[in-house]
C-alpha cells in the first residue's frame, strides 16, 4: 500500500514539474510578447509626457528601432504604471482588496 502511495505522490509530482516547466518555457520563450511589447505600448506615452515629447525618439509603433536600454526603461515605466493603477483600484475598492 505504501508503494502505490509513494508511485502516486512522485506521478502527482512530475506532473508539477512538468507544468512549471512548461511556464518558464513560454515565459521565456515570449518575454517579448509578454513583457516587452505591453511595457512599450504603455509606457511609451507616459515617457512622453514626462520628457514633453523628446524622449523616446522612437515613433509608438516602433520599438524594434529603439535600443536594448531604451525599450527596457520604457517597459519598466509601462509596468511601474501598471502597478500604480492597479494598487489604486484596490485601494478604491477597499483594503480587503490587496489581501
Amino acid at each position: 500500500m505504501e508503494d502505490l502511495a509513494e508511485g502516486l505522490f512522485k506521478s502527482i509530482l512530475r506532473i508539477i514539474s512538468l507544468f512549471f516547466r512548461g511556464l518558464l518555457w513560454v515565459l521565456i520563450n515570449s518575454w517579448d510578447l509578454c513583457f516587452e511589447r505591453p511595457g512599450w505600448y504603455i509606457g511609451w506615452p507616459i515617457c512622453r509626457l514626462l520628457s514633453l515629447g523628446r524622449l523616446p525618439k522612437e515613433a509608438w509603433g516602433e520599438p524594434d528601432r529603439a535600443s536594448d536600454k531604451c525599450q527596457a526603461l520604457v517597459a519598466i515605466v509601462g509596468f511601474i504604471a501598471i502597478f500604480i493603477v492597479v494598487v489604486g483600484i484596490s485601494y478604491l475598492l477597499g483594503e480587503s482588496a490587496l489581501n
